[in-house]
């Protein structure tokens, strides 16, 4: 039983370094997007 216990250890290590990624990732495209808005902006503001 305790065996088991250890073996599951480094999954849920795993698990959590692998969400956390996938939150970074989506994280950054947010960035991304965001910083695309405000460049388009920012053009709009320098042709006004």
């Amino acid at each position: 039983m305790l065996s088991v216990l250890f073996a599951m250890v480094p999954l849920v290590f795993l698990i959590l370094i692998w969400d956390n990624l996938r939150l970074i990732k989506n994280n950054s495209e947010q960035q991304i997007k965001q910083n695309e808005q405000i460049i388009k902006l920012l053009e709009e503001n320098k042709q006004k």
